[in-house]
């Protein structure tokens, strides 16, 4: 009759309550979906230092976690990534050995089973990202400390519950921070960082993946000046992906773009602003091809927002709060194609997860 009314969307994230999954004070969260009802997350147990593992299995809006599987007695730093259903892999900083470790995990309902840790990295390691290329297949990204803190790489072959891992290769010769990794391809990956010999510029390179090697494309720089912060990026599609950060020297901006890909040659699109006011704790995740689903901590608030992608425009959706008070460590693994569970640290409870 010619009138609006604001209607409230079943699985809106300002209506639905969120379920703890770790009772105690825990951090550094890492989701991913691993079948069509089910998520796991990796985390740091603050409690005990552990580094645990744990699934829920999703209905509607409502989720139901198993019990939490420990990988490390004193681990940090998690990137969990999806080998196939009910299978994922876990990356982290041994902290008790001061070296880069990996697990294979199956699962049965809710019931994890770890397999034997690896070492991918005999010394320190910091901002570890995996990414899965195949079935069998992931790479790993992070901050080499062992070795003046360049980023390097790693290829991890995966076979049952065991992972075997190649030669450590250098992606940034130089002091690489704020790193994030996304397989764009069954043979290919992009990875965005901080080089910080130069000016720590937002960077991303695309490599090649065979025969547990990799072979990189020349480094382009993605922002406008020096110091980008907070770098992560989605896959949209096999020559395109989504980039976030927080440009420290444009106000300390959310800024989104999209990087094409031929081969290993990149080409970084027009910026896009998604926040204003300095958000933190940055995670993004591919919906389908023109659409991905963004997370962040806007002033302590947790905020969710859905992007769009056009070409090489980018446009955001209305933000929703996912929590009101203080979230942070924000991860988010995709459910399916319109749905995504947000993982975080909710210091208005404890800091519990």
């Amino acid at each position: 009759d010619g009138t609006v009314e604001r209607v409230q969307a079943v699985g809106d994230a300002e209506t639905i309550t969120p379920t703890v999954f770790q009772a105690a004070q825990s951090q550094e969260f890492s989701a991913v979906e691993i079948g069509t009802d089910k998520v796991a997350i990796a985390y740091r147990n603050d409690a005990s230092s552990a580094l645990v593992a744990i699934v829920g299995t999703v209905s509607g809006t409502s989720i139901t976690f198993g019990s939490p599987v420990t990988l490390n007695n004193n681990g940090s730093e998690p990137s969990i990534v999806k080998i196939e259903a009910n299978k994922f892999v876990v990356a982290y900083q041994n902290d008790t050995n001061s070296r880069g470790d990996a697990n294979v995990c199956t699962v049965v309902d809710t019931t994890v089973t770890a397999g034997e840790a690896v070492s991918f990295e005999s010394g320190s390691t910091a901002q570890i990202k995996a990414a899965a290329v195949d079935t069998n297949v992931v790479v790993l990204a992070y901050r080499d400390n062992f070795n003046s803190g360049f980023g390097s790489t790693v290829v991890g072959t995966v076979s049952g519950t065991g992972i075997s891992f190649g030669s450590v290769q250098i992606f940034s010769p130089a002091q690489a921070g704020e790193i994030g990794v996304a397989a764009i391809d069954t043979n290919k990956v992009l990875i965005v960082y901080r080089n910080e010999l130069q000016s720590s510029r937002g960077e991303a390179r695309a490599a090649t993946v065979a025969n547990g090697s990799l072979t990189f494309g020349t480094a382009v720089q993605y922002n406008s000046g020096n110091r980008a912060d907070e770098n992560t990026v989605a896959k949209l599609d096999t020559d395109k992906a989504l980039v976030t950060y927080r440009d420290v020297n444009n106000n300390t901006r959310g800024l989104a773009l999209v990087i094409t890909v031929s081969g290993t040659t990149i080409k970084a699109g027009e910026r896009f602003e998604f926040d204003a006011d300095a958000p933190t704790q940055i995670s993004a995740v591919s919906l389908s091809t023109d659409k991905a689903l963004l997370g962040y901590r806007d002033n302590n608030v947790g905020k969710v927002r859905v992007v769009t992608v056009t070409g090489t425009t980018v446009a955001f959706g209305v933000p929703r709060t996912f929590a009101a008070v203080d979230a942070r460590d924000i991860s988010i693994g995709l459910m399916g194609t319109a749905s995504a569970l947000i993982a975080y640290a909710d210091f208005a409870n404890s800091e519990h997860g």
